[in-house]
């Protein structure tokens, strides 16, 4: 028997909604890319269409916090044969990877340190031992019995760490939903982590500051940002996810790459399209502006977005804010706790309460 998922609307009288077709691959793979909570445990992902030694190509790979390997592979349109064939390929190239093949496949895909990464998701550090045991995801919108056989069978009987994501995707009126299930029933619910093996906490975080790490490179520029109230971010959901994700009253210290902190603001609405922001100039884009904010004609997810900001703070970047030691990182927005970085900021020409 194939495995199924149904989805009834609540009422009077429940009505079962009917399954529409699933988002397109890359739609689901961007899905999971941006929140791999969606299939298991919290990870940090750190490749996206690897290439093996063997000659295949994998969807997305991904550490958890105790440092094991996750494989996530989207089914496709492959047999049962075919697809689990791939994943157990994929797992014997997976099985030998090293902490520098980490490492690499890191350097390709993320910006900074690996280590600084892990910490920022995680609160950890980075384990001296990575990959000391992988696991296999194969993400379906159904399953067929023949594929639920061989997987349970190799869970089951030999111990493969492999399992299978179903999702379904609902229509109900103008709102859709997807919804999950598990083939194997030995998946850790979200909100339950394995306990890390290794790695000591950071310091807990004051639920106010958060590091806004602002790129130019000619995309947007930290003068039009000062002069105007915003900040900004764009080129896929990666970078505009959280910026999306950030609420009206946020306070934020922004940080130049290379150059220290410039401003010390409070995010007053929510993140627009560029091409429909407005400053207290008018519309950004019909503005004098230094950068260029080229994104605005792409889709939304890889669009330049805008945050308005009421700046308590915003220095000409010759007179940045840094000391050697302060927290940075190339995350577009992380939480802000480290108490040396605060210390300094708090008695800098960028102090100051909010109005």
């Amino acid at each position: 028997m194939s495995t199924q998922v149904a989805v009834w609307r609540m009422g009077p009288e429940p009505v079962r909604l009917n399954p529409a077709p699933l988002p397109s691959e890359k739609a689901l793979e961007d899905l999971i890319e941006g929140d791999p909570a969606v299939v298991g445990q919290p990870l940090l992902v750190i490749g996206r269409q690897v290439a093996t030694s063997y000659g295949g190509v994998v969807d997305l790979v991904g550490l958890d916090e105790s440092g094991g390997v996750h494989i996530v592979e989207l089914k496709k349109d492959r047999t049962p044969r075919e697809v689990v064939a791939q994943a157990l390929d994929y797992g014997s190239w997976a099985r030998a990877l090293s902490n520098e093949d980490i490492e690499s496949l890191w350097s390709g895909y993320g910006e900074g340190p690996l280590a600084t990464a892990f910490d920022v998701h995680f609160g950890l550090d980075l384990p001296e031992v990575l990959n000391d045991e992988h696991h296999l995801t194969i993400v379906a919108g159904s399953l067929d019995a023949a594929t639920e056989r061989i997987v349970t069978y190799l869970s089951e009987e030999y111990g493969v760490r492999i399992n299978v994501a179903l999702f379904t995707h609902v229509a109900d009126g103008d709102q859709a939903y997807l919804a999950r299930t598990w083939l194997l029933p030995d998946v850790e619910p979200e909100t339950q982590r394995r306990p890390a093996a290794r790695g000591s906490r950071r310091e807990p975080w004051n639920g106010i500051d958060l590091c806004f790490e602002m790129g130019e490179l000619g995309r947007r520029s930290w003068e039009d940002a000062r002069s105007h109230g915003f900040v900004s971010a764009g080129g896929g959901p990666r970078y505009t996810s959280r910026l999306r994700e950030l609420p009206p009253g946020s306070r934020l210290w922004v940080h130049l790459p290379k150059t220290g902190y410039v401003g010390h603001g409070v995010t007053t609405g929510h993140a627009q399209l560029f091409s429909e922001a407005r400053g207290p100039g008018g519309w950004l884009q019909g503005l004098a502006l230094e950068a260029t904010y080229s994104l605005a004609e792409l889709e939304p997810d890889d669009a330049e977005w805008v945050v308005p900001v009421r700046w308590v703070k915003a220095l000409p970047r010759e007179q940045a804010v840094w000391e050697r030691g302060m927290y940075a990182n190339q995350s577009i927005i992380t939480q802000l706790r480290q108490p040396f970085t605060l210390q300094v900021l708090q008695n800098s020409a960028l102090a100051g309460e909010p109005a």
